[in-house]
């Protein structure tokens, strides 16, 4: 088989894939993805409706399955619904699985830390799906810098030179969000950095 004919059959292959995905996983009426697709006990496939930012990867990853105009709607819904000053809720405010805030004890702050709790490595995915989204034009720039600001702030906080783990999904009275998990996590730290080098 030649170099040319396998290629050929490769990008077949690739463009079957990505109209699978899209008829499978994009939810037009919300202009968003499904978080994921459950079988049910009857072997029917139903969308899992969450808002949660794993819909990012689909667009901040180099080859995407999905139309310039899906990834711009993907990008929209996570800044309205899970973008925060200190990165990305795990959950819409909108679902009834919503937690805002990480406290009390264990199992309390379990059932937050997928379900609201605010993650800063996730500035990252949202931030590189941003750009790409807006064609690495200054627009989507701009965008970028002025969402990563707080956190590029917080280096000079409470744990200098270090991002914590997580951080509550709404602010106190003041508009505080307070921080938890450990106080220096380095895939928070490591992700505003891609995301600085990418934008400076």
């Amino acid at each position: 088989e030649s170099d040319a004919a396998r290629a050929k059959e490769l990008r077949a292959l690739a463009a079957r894939a990505g109209e699978s995905f899209r008829r499978k996983f994009w939810d037009e009426a919300g202009k968003k993805l499904w978080d994921g697709l459950q079988r049910g006990g009857d072997g029917v496939e139903r969308p899992l409706t969450e808002v949660r930012p794993n819909m990012l990867f689909a667009v901040s990853l180099e080859r995407t399955a999905l139309t310039a105009e899906q990834q711009r709607a993907v990008v929209e819904c996570a800044r309205k619904e899970l973008l925060t000053p200190m990165g990305l809720r795990t959950l819409s405010p909108s679902d009834p699985k919503y937690r805002a805030k990480f406290a009390g004890d264990m199992m309390t702050r379990d059932a937050a830390y997928h379900n609201g709790t605010v993650w800063p490595w996730l500035i990252g995915p949202y931030a590189e799906a941003a750009l790409r989204a807006g064609n690495f034009g200054e627009t989507a720039k701009a965008h970028v810098r002025e969402v990563i600001r707080p956190l590029v702030k917080m280096f000079d906080g409470d744990s200098v030179g270090q991002l914590f783990e997580v951080y509550d999904a709404e602010g106190d009275e003041r508009g505080v969000r307070r921080p938890g998990g450990c106080m220096a996590q380095a895939w928070s730290v490591a992700e505003l950095l891609r995301v600085a080098v990418m934008v400076v």
